[in-house]
């Protein structure tokens, strides 16, 4: 009987194994189908050869993973079935030994040793039926983690029209609420920057059609795109280490910028103006905040595939995130960029232009805005941002978007948080506003740009050049911007 127990413990095992193994296929057959799904939002003319050769791929991968997984249930199928046949078996033959022993005592007492020897025994097999139950509660733990991984993302129905003038009473509530929902979720383990960012741009004008779960599907599919390439071509690094800064962490995102710019054309905002930003246009003008698309992620995933120095480090960051990669977002002086940082290595990176630039922090400390040491003490820039901080300027952006359509209250409000965060986070932004205020005051006679100029530098988003203040100009600390290599 010992035996017996032994083999249906084991078959229990192998099963609850095999479930584990279907719910890791399952899991990968999800991401599958969210990348087809992906692939089938995109525009005819965005499919080239290639793309559709992996799509192809992807099909029949999809197919082979259904068909291993349906045999795979059959089999535990069949498992359960003999399994059970097994238990009821044993339970007869316990039943038959109890009988057994009973007539046995009734006959003949055991002797003390006998007896200790018996004690032993089951002794033994206790602590061999408690260690096997461990291992199970262990294997069970794992499969409940792989199936709750496999939940997808629900579908959020769209607020449309949400900002009406009949709404402004209660207003500074649901952006209070929202606010506080969002600060939760990114206390969680492993949410999604992404994520995070959209549902920050619910409502907003440019958002009306947003669909979140359609846009990360759309990110998932980047991402395993630009794995896809960055696997293809990593001999080029492993043959020529020194074209890549002897640093594979380098030649990856090369690979994931260079991947999003010329597949999927994602590029810097084409219209001059948003090049210039509203500060060197029109002094107090806001309009660069308008359209939350020019703003947020969602604006990439759509048909232009245009964004900003807000939407575009937000983007590479949440992809790279995707593939594993350490990247973080830095803010500075008008400005926000990425960053590559673990514990061997450190660098920023910049993929607002075309290709790849890594530029030392010293750039940043002169663009667009010179930083000086006592606006660097207050922890406000060039310090990579924690979940809350990243929200904080997600934040910021909504109560800008929201200040230029006139939603005062509303914008009040979200400002509220954004501030809040960041002094949650260590950052002293009263000295920061109180040296701002001093230098806006200083540069300007009639205090025509204080509003504009105040607002862009607490901000850390608008991407304008000041006049003779150009990356790669004399004493500028520039790096050269490498641009894809040839990928036939």
């Amino acid at each position: 009987m010992d035996r017996a127990k032994r083999e249906i413990a084991l078959s229990e095992k192998n099963i609850i194994i095999q479930q584990i193994t279907v719910a890791e296929f399952e899991l990968q057959a999800q991401k599958i189908e969210r990348q087809l799904e992906a692939l089938s939002f995109m525009h005819r003319g965005e499919m080239f050869s290639r793309l559709q050769e992996y799509a192809e791929a992807l099909g029949q991968e999809l197919k082979d993973m259904e068909e291993q997984i349906g045999r795979r249930k059959r089999s535990i199928e069949i498992g359960r079935h003999l399994l059970e046949d097994a238990r009821r078996q044993l339970m007869v033959r316990e039943e038959e030994h109890r009988r057994w022993l009973s007539s046995m005592n009734r006959h003949h007492s055991p002797s003390p040793k006998d007896q200790r020897r018996q004690e032993i025994r089951q002794q033994n097999i206790r602590m061999q039926e408690e260690a096997t139950e461990r291992e199970k509660q262990g294997l069970l733990q794992t499969l409940r983690i792989l199936e709750g991984s496999r939940n997808p993302v629900p579908s959020r129905p769209l607020r449309r029209n949400s900002i009406l003038p009949s709404a402004r009473s209660l207003a500074d509530e649901a952006e209070f609420a929202l606010c506080e929902r969002l600060e939760k979720r990114v206390e969680e383990e492993g949410y999604d920057i992404a994520e995070i960012n959209l549902l920050v741009a619910e409502g907003l004008p440019g958002a009306e059609n947003l669909d979140i779960e359609r846009t990360l599907k759309t990110l998932d599919l980047w991402a395993a795109w630009v794995k896809h390439e960055t696997d293809r071509h990593l001999y080029r690094f492993k043959q020529n280490p020194d074209d890549y800064s002897d640093s594979e962490a380098y030649f990856r995102v090369l690979m994931l910028v260079c991947v999003l710019q010329q597949d999927f054309k994602v590029c810097y905002h084409k219209d001059p103006k948003m090049r210039a930003g509203p500060v060197e246009v029109v002094p107090d003008d806001f309009t660069f905040f308008a359209n939350s698309q020019d703003l947020f992620v969602h604006g990439l995933t759509a048909e232009e595939h245009q964004g900003t120095c807000a939407s575009l480090p937000v983007l590479y960051v949440a992809v790279g995130r995707r593939l594993g990669y350490p990247l973080k977002l830095v803010t500075c002086k008008g400005h926000l960029f990425a960053r590559w940082e673990d514990d061997r290595e450190r660098f920023n990176i910049e993929g607002t232009n075309r290709g790849l630039n890594c530029y030392p922090d010293e750039e940043y400390m002169e663009w667009p805005w010179p930083i000086s040491k006592e606006e660097l003490d207050t922890g406000m820039y060039m310090k990579s941002l924690s979940p809350k901080r990243e929200l904080a300027e997600f934040l910021e952006l909504r109560s800008l978007c929201l200040k230029e359509h006139g939603f005062e209250r509303r914008h009040l409000t979200v400002k509220y948080h954004a501030d809040r965060l960041r002094k949650q986070a260590g950052v002293d932004l009263d000295k920061l506003t109180q040296i701002m205020r001093a230098s806006v005051q200083k540069h300007s006679d009639d205090g025509t740009v204080a509003s504009a100029l105040l607002y862009q530098v607490l901000t850390n988003t608008n991407s304008w050049r000041a006049p003779d203040n150009k990356r790669g100009g004399h004493g500028r600390h520039s790096v050269f911007a490498t641009d894809r290599f040839d990928l036939e």
